[in-house]
């Protein structure tokens, strides 16, 4: 088992580079736990997405609702997160 990394704190209305905050290797594959009170919203692509999630959608975005678990795939060219609420906290290990 990984090392735990610290949680990440996840601004509302903000894509958020989760390699880039977790200090994990860009096409790491990654699992995501949502610690936090609300849904989150994940992405894989080289760039964030230019605009958020559709509340009533989650078409091309990766739901992960408050105390579950999401998994990337290896090699992803970025992984992203966004949370419509504030506060929400994320906990990232390597797969």
């Amino acid at each position: 088992m990984a090392d735990t990394l610290p949680n990440i704190q996840i601004a509302a209305d903000t894509w958020v580079d989760i390699y880039a905050a977790s200090g994990i290797a860009v096409g790491t594959q990654v699992s995501v736990i949502n610690n936090g009170g609300h849904a989150l919203y994940l992405y894989s692509g080289a760039t964030a997405p230019t605009e958020a999630p559709n509340k009533g959608s989650s078409f091309g975005f990766a739901p992960v609702e408050a105390n579950r678990t999401a998994q990337n795939q290896s090699g992803d060219a970025g992984a992203w997160v966004f949370s419509f609420a504030a506060s929400s906290i994320i906990n990232v290990a390597v797969v």
